[in-house]
């Protein structure tokens, strides 16, 4: 009787664990879900649980967006909100780029990982129904968040974020 090559084993198994892979994705996204809610049952005041729950909620409720724009502190909640879970991502994606270097997000440099947190940032933004603040010049941002009347920390925290999301944004910067 003849043995199959060991190099088809090996495939078969890479095979497996490519499916193991995406079904432990996809059950990692059904997760988060539940993890936010319990995080916010546990605790109303989580400041990130509530802010994924605002993003989500912006994405997928087109009554909101209405609101949004209505009111300047719905509008200012979201922006903040968005913030929050961009900054979260940011560590997601470091933590998984640099697992040698886990929980440095804030202390390194990747330009190549930063270039693909931005443009998810981009595409929450306009999930969100927000691609109108990334169309407008920086003061037009500030001046829509001074409007809103927040603090001035807030505000110069806010247009910080939105001109990290902007560098890149064309082809010619």
């Amino acid at each position: 009787m003849k043995k199959k090559p060991r190099l088809l084993t090996l495939r078969k198994l890479m095979k497996v664990a490519a499916k193991t892979e995406t079904l432990a994705r996809q059950a990692w996204e059904e997760s988060t879900t539940h993890r936010i809610s319990g995080r916010l049952a546990r605790d109303p005041r989580d400041v990130g649980a509530l802010s994924y729950a605002i993003v989500e909620h912006s994405k997928n409720c087109d009554a909101f967006s209405t609101e949004i724009t209505e009111s300047p502190d719905t509008w200012l909640l979201l922006q903040i909100s968005m913030e929050q879970v961009s900054y979260a991502l940011w560590e997601q994606l470091w933590n998984d780029a640099h697992p040698d270097r886990f929980g440095e997000a804030w202390d390194g440099q990747d330009v190549d990982l930063m270039s693909i947190w931005r443009e998810k940032v981009r595409t929450m933004i306009t999930e969100c129904q927000q691609a109108a603040i990334l169309a407008m010049t920086l003061e037009e941002y500030f001046a829509r968040l001074t409007a809103a009347g927040d603090s001035a920390e807030v505000t110069e925290g806010l247009a910080e974020w939105i001109s990290m999301i902007r560098v890149g944004a064309t082809p010619s910067t």
